[in-house]
């Protein structure tokens, strides 16, 4: 309710100073974009890897499990211990391995985000300054808009070519 008053009032704002409004659809800006989409299928290829890596210490749990089940019978008590220890502390790892990844990926994700969310940003700024704009409404927030105010494939376009060279963003990074 508090976010359709507040919508209500912007627009009134907007229409009675006569100020041109625009409307901008950031999450299709950012879900289209060149840079998202690079980014979104590096951090999968970098989220498979990791899983394949938390999967051999699975398999090497698994092979220890089986081999506590099948041998407590005939392993003595000194080595039932060893193994399950080794059991253990192979659990420990892959919690820790996956924290830790899952923490890498989070803020990595999170970075990118942020970094395309900052272009966007500047790009609608200079768009908003060029076309003398004074409200962007975010189409989440609108109801009905005419077409023709509608910027976000313009905004889209150019943060396309902004990181045109995605690698040149990603080897700054890395460096």
């Amino acid at each position: 309710m508090q976010k359709l008053l507040l919508y209500i009032l912007l627009v009134s704002i907007a229409f009675s100073a006569n100020a041109d409004t625009a409307i901008l659809d950031v999450d299709k800006i950012i879900t289209n974009s060149i840079a998202y989409k690079k980014f979104k299928k590096d951090w999968d290829k970098e989220s498979e890897t990791y899983q394949k890596e938390i999967e051999s210490y699975e398999t090497k749990m698994i092979e220890l499990d089986k081999r506590i089940i099948s041998g407590s019978n005939r392993i003595d008590n000194r080595d039932l211990e060893k193994l399950k220890k080794e059991l253990a502390d192979y659990e420990f790892i892959i919690q820790k391995l996956v924290e830790k990844r899952k923490n890498i990926l989070d803020a990595s994700f999170s970075t990118a985000l942020g970094e395309i969310r900052i272009e966007i940003k500047h790009l609608v700024d200079k768009y908003a300054k060029s076309h003398k704009i004074k409200i962007i409404i975010p189409k989440s927030q609108t109801i009905y808009s005419d077409e023709n105010v509608e910027i976000t494939d313009n905004i889209l376009y150019q943060l396309n070519e902004a990181f045109k060279d995605i690698t040149k963003y990603k080897n700054k990074d890395s460096q």
